[in-house]
């Protein structure tokens, strides 16, 4: 699986809104701190809005946050917002009929592996997920 790089500076944005406490962030102030193109990050933060993730205001006070908490939004949604469907093959249907039965096991062995993945990512949070990227910096300042 390679995530592309608008899914990773999806996800570093979203880390750093997780801890603005329901205050609206410059989108500027985050560009600035992860070390993003601003033109880059203004695109994604227009994918995510149209897709209810984040609201934005404008003028000298506003920025961006959280449309809804942290904690009910996973990472499979913000994957699918910038990926198609985590699936790469469907379960063998046809099993009596196959012409390539050898190939049956395999595509369903795979397709048992991304479900389980796809189950896994809909359990992490982002509320998780900045928790996680929390005790990471933690660790690396403590170093």
């Amino acid at each position: 699986m390679k995530i592309s790089a608008k899914l990773d500076y999806a996800l570093r944005l979203l880390v750093n809104l997780a801890d603005s406490k329901d205050q609206y962030i410059p989108t500027s102030e985050i560009a600035n701190k992860e070390d993003m193109s601003l033109k880059f990050l203004q695109s994604i933060v227009k994918t995510l809005k149209n897709a209810g993730v984040i609201e934005a205001m404008n003028g000298p006070h506003g920025g961006i946050k959280f449309a809804k908490s942290p904690k009910d939004i996973t990472f499979l949604q913000i994957y699918e917002i910038f990926h198609e469907d985590l699936r790469v093959v469907e379960p063998c249907k046809e099993l009596i009929t196959c012409s390539h039965i050898n190939a049956c096991g395999i595509q369903n062995i795979i397709y048992e592996g991304q479900m389980k993945m796809r189950e896994y990512f809909q359990s992490i949070t982002l509320e998780y997920l900045a928790q996680q990227n929390a005790q990471v910096i933690s660790i690396h300042e403590s170093i």
